[in-house]
Order: structure tokens, then sequence, then C-alpha cells
């Protein structure tokens, strides 16, 4: 499922939105965690990158067309390496996914909040029937019945393991 999916309310089925929001949470607490795992494991590379690099341009300068050994020679040579770039790119992509999944959790826990608020209204009837004059309620009800079953239906005939027995 696509995070647009993961934090759409279906108003109709509160219960079972209830049902698989502690799981959304915990995928998303995990999604973000693994993120903050690998961005440190760049993090890391990244500096032992930056070490390996200067190391190398401090014992061998005549390899980076050096005449002079100064520390702006040295930090300008480890800057333009590509293996220095590579590590820092790599640094950048993990930290990028951290961010994102920050993003995603938070998105989780605002849709715990609407969830809370859905519930409320519930209870306080806000979803409730109108009042209908005696002659129309029968077909009002007819009609909402028939659309109620008839959604229920194509819900039930998505999934392949439930279908509605036919009668």
């Amino acid at each position: 499922m696509s995070f647009k999916e993961d934090i759409d309310i279906d108003h109709y089925a509160l219960e079972e939105e209830w049902r698989k929001q502690p799981t959304l949470v915990d995928k998303y607490f995990t999604l973000h965690a693994d993120a903050v795992y690998d961005r440190d494991k760049a993090k890391a590379r990244y500096d032992l990158t930056l070490a390996e690099v200067e190391k190398d341009v401090r014992a061998y300068p005549n390899k980076y067309e050096m005449d002079k050994v100064t520390e702006a020679a040295v930090k300008a040579a480890v800057t333009t390496s590509e293996t220095v770039k590579k590590a820092y790119q790599g640094y950048l992509e993990a930290k990028k996914q951290v961010m994102v999944l920050a993003g995603a959790k938070e998105g989780i826990l605002t849709k715990k909040y609407a969830l809370e608020n859905e519930v409320k209204l519930f209870l306080a009837s806000y979803f409730s029937e109108p009042a209908i004059s005696g002659n129309h309620k029968k077909e009002v009800v007819e009609t909402t019945s028939a659309k109620v079953k008839e959604a229920a239906d194509k819900k039930l005939n998505a999934n392949g393991r439930l279908k509605r027995k036919k009668l």
C-alpha cells in the first residue's frame, strides 16, 4: 500500500481504520528508524572516506598534482575527489530519506487525531439521518439501503477471498 492510501480514512469503516492504525504506526516508525540508521552509516562512510582521501593526499601529494602541501591545497584536493563526492552524495540521499519518513510519521500520527475526531463526530450524531416526512421516508430508506448494499458488494467483490453469497 502507498503512503497516500495508508493515510486515507474510510469514513464508513472507522473500526477497521482503528484496527489498522497501530500497524501503520509500527510500519512508519520502523521505516524511519531504519532510515536514521542508514543515514548514520552513510555519514560514517563519508567521514571515513574524507579521512582516507586526506591521508592519501598528504602521503602522495604528487598523485594529486600538488606542488606544495598546504591546508588549502589538501582541502581542495579532498573536496574534488570523486570518491569523496560519491560518499557525500550517498549521505545526502540517506538524509533526504530520513526527512521524507519523518513527514510520513507525522502523517500517520495526524491520521490518529483525525480518527479520534471522526469518532467524536459519530458519537455526537453528526452523521445522523435527517428528519424526513412520512411519505418520502420509505423511498429514502429503500434508496439508501440499496446504495449501502451496492457499496458493500463492491468492497466484498474487490477482495478475491470474500464474495457476497447470492440468495
